[in-house]
């Protein structure tokens, strides 16, 4: 964009120029020409020498063309070179340290060959392409001031042009006069010719490569991969017109074959990118047409050396590019016809109007009309580029609009989603309440009733048998009080912290203890918290110790129990001891007091051990730290 901008200030500034200074240039539609035969593609000589005076000239009209010829030869491929010379006389000079120097400028010279230009017979410039692209479609810009710095006087300005015969060669009118008065009309043509077709074909490879990248993340749309390839091809085609003012990089017969194959593929790709906008199919021509193309694109190899003259191989070329497009352009409008495609329908016409264009163009590269006349094949590049933007833009924004449209489908069904969740996370948060509320009820109604309940229904059966005393009552009771505190203290959220259900046990516990006389040695240490411990566990473990305390309350006679606390790297353990008179654990261990432990023991997962001896009794109750299976 920079560079257009900077090319049309530049027009603007040059036409002001013009339009300041008065001196007009001279036009030469006329000039004395010969022709010699032994021409040379070679370094041209530096100065004319005398031979050059005594040619045979005569007066032409300018533009001037050289017919082609066809000269016979023993050797399929020997090459005859003519060269055709110009003379331009009575040229008027510009002031020794002017500040608008002499220029020459030639709008157009064409053939496959070279040119030299020589003022007062000294070479002031020469083409550097080859033969076959040098830079014929550049205007011509030599600074004859520059070139002649201390020529007081131009006599006469001499044109070389070195061609095969077969090809001929033409030469356009000639300007001379000063840069101010020149310059916008070179600089115009050079723009037409050279410029805007180099920017119009960068920006389509540009905007071709961006829509590679599409390509790669949307393999499934084969049209963005089409428009890369045919912007390729479209800047590959229009490289002759803009490249030759300097030597290629690559050799000429490679260079011609890339482009002059170039054409033929671009309009197969075109017609397979306007197959995506109608939709309809013709793989019997298809297939004949691609196969066609590989053939010429085979035959022209300059490997195989069938054709030694490149001028043959692009007429030969040409001649079935241009059978191809006539076929195509048909097919395109015929096939975008039939299915109401209207985006195939205009790239179809636009595609369509190359035809006359070719032939125009074709005429012009064959010298049948002014080579001062511009190339307009390039300028097609214009239509279908256009064209295949807006497509490319509306499938682009159309898919934008379509990934909008879903994420705004998405977001709404992810919001009901997400309104479903939250009330069916609410009727499950209910009915896991309800659930837990009735699970604890039964629990507590389980535990009331073996617990609370079997106690007091022995009480009853014993004081109705009238064998009980007050003690014995005093004693059931405190036994209910305590079963009832346990059940109770079992609903308290102890955190999965055992001290703390410990300390309940204690602050329960030691009253009854100091009743009967018995010291309580409290030995208990930091121990982790376990994450496997529900109120059901704490009720259990609570049970347990209650057992063995009231053992030891019931039978052991003690006056001491101590009661410890110890961790490993997964088991905490409690240890229960007192200085009673002990039992015998064979005579006793299927009682029921024992059993019990073990069974609310093995329902947590753990390991009860005891042992009796006749200065006391030492109970250890064994769990797991973390919810896993004990070992």
């Amino acid at each position: 964009m920079r560079k257009v901008f900077a090319v049309w200030l530049n027009l603007v500034f040059l036409f002001i120029c013009a339009t300041v200074q008065a001196e007009e240039p001279f036009h030469f539609t006329s000039a004395d020409f010969a022709q010699t035969s032994d021409g040379s593609f070679a370094e041209p000589e530096r100065t004319l020498d005398a031979k050059v005076e005594r040619l045979d000239w005569q007066q032409t009209d300018l533009p001037s063309v050289v017919a082609r010829q066809v000269v016979p030869t023993k050797n399929h491929f020997e090459k005859h070179i003519s060269t055709s010379w110009y003379r331009l006389r009575h040229i008027a000079s510009s002031e020794t340290g002017s500040d608008d120097p002499l220029y020459l400028y030639i709008p157009r010279w064409q053939t496959i060959g070279k040119i030299a230009i020589y003022a007062n017979n000294a070479l002031v410039f020469k083409s550097e392409g080859g033969p076959m692209w040098n830079g014929y479609n550049h205007p011509v810009w030599v600074n004859l001031d520059a070139a002649l710095p201390n020529a007081v006087q131009l006599n006469d300005v001499t044109i070389r042009i070195d061609h095969l015969t077969t090809a001929g060669s033409a030469l356009s009118s000639v300007w001379v006069g000063p840069k101010s008065s020149l310059g916008l009309k070179h600089s115009t043509r050079s723009f037409l010719q050279n410029k805007f077709i180099e920017i119009a074909s960068s920006a389509f490879l540009l905007i071709g490569f961006f829509s590679l990248a599409l390509w790669f993340k949307h393999r499934q749309e084969s049209i963005y991969l089409l428009f890369t390839l045919s912007s390729v091809l479209s800047y590959l085609r229009c490289m002759q017109y803009f490249v030759g003012a300097e030597p290629l990089y690559i050799p000429e017969v490679w260079f011609t074959w890339v482009n002059i194959n170039a054409s033929g593929w671009l309009t197969l790709v075109l017609y397979f990118f306007c197959i995506r906008l109608h939709g309809r199919r013709y793989p019997k021509i298809e297939l004949t047409c691609i196969a066609l193309m590989a053939m010429v694109s085979i035959v022209t190899l300059p490997a195989l050396g069938i054709f030694a003259d490149m001028g043959i191989i692009i007429s030969f070329v040409n001649l079935i590019m241009f059978a191809e497009l006539v076929f195509i352009s048909g097919l395109m409008i015929f096939a975008s016809w039939k299915s109401q495609s209207r985006d195939g329908m205009i790239l179809s016409l636009l595609f369509i109007l190359n035809v006359p264009l070719v032939i125009y163009d074709l005429l012009l590269q064959n010298y049948q009309i002014n080579i001062e006349n511009i190339y307009l094949l390039p300028y097609t590049t214009l239509g279908p580029l256009f064209v295949l933007i807006v497509i490319i833009n509306r499938r682009y924004t159309a898919a934008l609009i379509g990934v909008a449209d879903a994420n705004r489908i998405l977001e709404r069904r992810l919001e009901e989603r997400e309104a479903e969740l939250k009330q069916s996370h609410s009727r499950l948060k209910e009915i896991e309440l309800r659930q837990a509320v009735s699970e604890e009820r039964q629990r507590l109604v389980r535990d009331m009733h073996d617990g609370l309940g079997s106690t007091l229904v022995s009480a009853l059966t014993v004081a109705e048998r009238g064998k009980i005393d007050a003690e014995q009552i005093a004693e059931i009771l405190h036994e209910c009080i305590d079963d009832l505190k346990l059940t109770l203290d079992s609903l308290e959220s102890v955190d999965t912290d055992i001290l703390l259900m410990l300390a309940t046990l204690r602050y329960r516990l030691e009253p009854r203890l100091n009743q009967a006389g018995i010291t309580l040695d409290w030995q208990v240490v930091e121990l982790p918290k376990l994450d496997w411990l529900m109120p059901t566990d704490a009720l259990q473990i609570l049970r347990i110790l209650q057992e063995i305390f009231t053992n030891i309350l019931k039978h052991s006679g003690a006056t001491k129990i101590r009661v410890s606390t110890g961790s490993t790297q997964d088991k905490v353990s409690i240890e229960i001891s007192d200085n009673g008179k002990g039992f015998d654990a064979e005579q006793v261990i299927s009682g029921r007091g024992l059993v019990n432990l073990k069974k609310r023991t093995e329902a947590l997962k753990g390991v009860i051990f005891w042992s009796s001896k006749g200065g006391g009794t030492l109970v250890r109750l064994t769990l797991r730290s973390s919810d896993q299976e004990s070992s």
